[in-house]
């Protein structure tokens, strides 16, 4: 399993289990990275943090930055409000193999509605972590057992304004491991503006719930994710910048960059610094994308290297609507609010013409 996708588990769910990364987490005061940081009393402790990771290989090209920029059925895994970019119905999926013996699997579906301009989406992750050899207090081997995660939302996102949306996902997700099994209900809330070629962002994931394993709970890992990003057309170029407080790890900074040439290939580059985190974070390094699509079918690659294999990120989306026309453009432009009903005709006055 790969530096991105730790999980941190309570030691209890498994004995023999190695303990869960305990690293001291940390929050900023005030938004400010740089000014004096405190242990959370939440690190280490946090359940079902697969549920952090993106959907999008696009995202993770650029180093996971994806709050403020992502206009894709799979940004909406990192901010809802992404959703309602979208002109017409979506399908995305993608797979990652985390490690040898495990992978993680997301599919997702949706599109803007007929119903007050409300965009809706479906979405799964399946997580197979692989075999682990269990063994008893005293260290003896009892066998081996498997362990997987499961999660599917429901995310519903809407145009506040010509320029501004807003989304939450509501997400059910199941934790096995051997005979232990967890679950619980959790939100996202988030919100996106576009100002010319800058655009923000804020997301709240994992907002509230716990989750529940015979008798004990444990907390969802909650984030808090600032975006912000900058478009160049004439150059085909968008810069995005991304700073996350997790509860359960220390705070980071994901930043990238992506060129794009004639809506056809797409290259990426991208890095992510855990601030406060160890100097050797396997978290902490580069990235590396690039995507390549045309007639709404859109293929995205990303890599980031560690000190162990890396980790390979393919995802996929395909926009029906521009496929059955041909590749007749549909472009992602601000979406348009909910056209206000009409005023019902005034009868005339009594006496009148």
């Amino acid at each position: 399993m790969t530096s991105a996708d730790r999980v941190h588990r309570p030691a209890r769910l498994g004995a023999g289990l190695p303990a869960s990364l305990l690293v001291a987490a940390v929050l900023v005061a005030a938004l400010a990275p740089e000014r004096a940081r405190a242990a959370s009393p939440s690190a280490g402790t946090t359940s079902a943090n697969f549920l952090l990771l993106s959907g999008s290989a696009r995202d993770a090209g650029l180093g996971g930055a994806g709050v403020a920029w992502s206009d894709e059925i799979g940004g909406a895994t990192v901010n809802p409000a992404a959703l309602a970019w979208l002109r017409g119905a979506e399908l995305g999926f993608g797979h990652a193999p985390t490690d040898p013996n495990s992978s993680r699997e997301w599919l997702a579906f949706g599109g803007r509605t007929r119903w007050q301009g409300l965009h809706v989406a479906g979405g799964a992750v399946y997580h197979s972590l692989g075999s682990f050899e269990g063994r008893d207090a005293l260290g003896n081997p009892t066998g081996t057992f498997s362990a997987s995660d499961l999660a599917a939302s429901v995310t519903v996102a809407r145009a506040v304004r010509d320029a501004a949306t807003a989304g939450v996902t509501v997400k059910y997700a199941r934790e096995d491991l051997s005979a232990v099994t967890g679950s619980g209900v959790t939100f996202d809330l988030g919100g996106q503006l576009r100002l010319g070629p800058a655009a923000f962002g804020l997301a709240v994931q994992n907002l509230g719930g716990s989750m529940r394993y015979a008798g004990s709970s444990y907390p969802f890992p909650r984030n808090v994710g600032l975006g912000a990003s900058v478009a160049l057309p004439a150059y085909g170029v968008r810069m995005a910048l991304d700073f996350n407080a997790p509860a359960g790890y220390t705070n980071d900074v994901r930043g990238g960059v992506e060129w794009t040439w004639n809506e056809l290939v797409a290259l990426r580059a991208g890095y992510r610094k855990e601030l406060g985190g160890p100097a050797d974070d396997l978290l902490n390094g580069p990235t590396f994308g690039l995507g390549a699509g045309k007639n709404g079918m859109w293929l995205d690659y990303a890599y980031s290297p560690d000190a162990n294999t890396g980790e390979h990120r393919v995802s996929f989306r395909l926009q029906p609507g521009r496929w059955r026309a041909g590749g007749e453009e549909m472009r992602q432009a601000a979406p348009a609010p909910p056209e206000p009903k009409p005023a019902p005709a005034k009868k005339p006055a009594p006496g009148t013409a």
